[in-house]
């Protein structure tokens, strides 16, 4: 039935289409024009009307309730101390790991400053610095799009602790599921798409830090840090 469903308003479209075209051409032989037009009008418009209540009686394939994991919230609650770190694991994307000796460090941004992280810190024993960063899954009308989502990098220069954010990306979708003649009476093609905010989950970014008590922490401009530990 699905398949019937799929191709249904293709065939409406067609033998409009192929109407429109046998009456045009019978019509150069006739001379009352004005009430072939009027026949055109009132065949399309019955044939609109039959073909959305034949949509409605025909079964759509069953499809499975899925909810799509976000871990927003579990995200937020390691950033606030709420929760150990260990409980993203399932997150996990990369870890960094730097030798350190000097007495404070500078935290700044480099890059798209739109894609800024959530930054959360813990103060820890021992010389070196540890970075982890986790990120949850993106979804779209239940297609995850996190392999498309460009990851942070780190890097240490002197006393500057640099997050490299990635640039923006733009993806573009199209919808097809939306029936020909349901589709006349939307102004957008894709207006499902932006009304219908249950088939967007949008991901989340956490950088998780792990600097030692005794080195001073400096913060360039637009980077908040949440410590999880003093």
């Amino acid at each position: 039935m699905s398949v019937v469903a799929s191709v249904l308003p293709f065939i409406i479209l067609l033998i409009i289409i192929v109407a429109v075209i046998v009456v045009v051409l019978r019509g150069f032989n006739r001379v009352n024009i004005t009430r072939k037009g009027y026949w055109i009008l009132g065949g399309y418009v019955i044939v609109l009307l039959l073909s959305v209540v034949i949509y409605y009686f025909i079964p759509g394939p069953k499809e499975e309730s899925q909810q799509a994991p976000t871990g927003r919230q579990d995200l937020s609650e390691v950033l606030y101390g709420e929760l150990p770190v260990e409980s993203i694991n399932e997150y996990f994307e990369e870890e960094w790991d730097f030798s350190y000796d000097k007495d404070s460090i500078q935290i700044g941004y480099k890059g798209d400053l739109n894609n800024s992280v959530s930054i959360a810190v813990e103060r820890t024993d021992g010389n070196s610095i540890k970075a982890a960063f986790y990120q949850t899954p993106i979804y779209a009308s239940g297609i995850e799009l996190t392999e498309h989502i460009k990851p942070i990098d780190m890097q240490l220069s002197e006393d500057r602790f640099l997050i490299n954010l990635p640039e923006t990306v733009h993806l573009d979708f199209t919808s097809f599921r939306k029936e020909f003649p349901l589709l006349q009476f939307k102004d957008s093609p894709n207006e499902d798409w932006m009304g219908d905010s249950e088939r967007f989950h949008w991901g989340d970014q956490l950088l998780y830090l792990q600097i030692p008590r005794e080195i001073e922490i400096k913060t360039e401009m637009d980077v908040y840090l949440e410590y999880v530990n003093k």
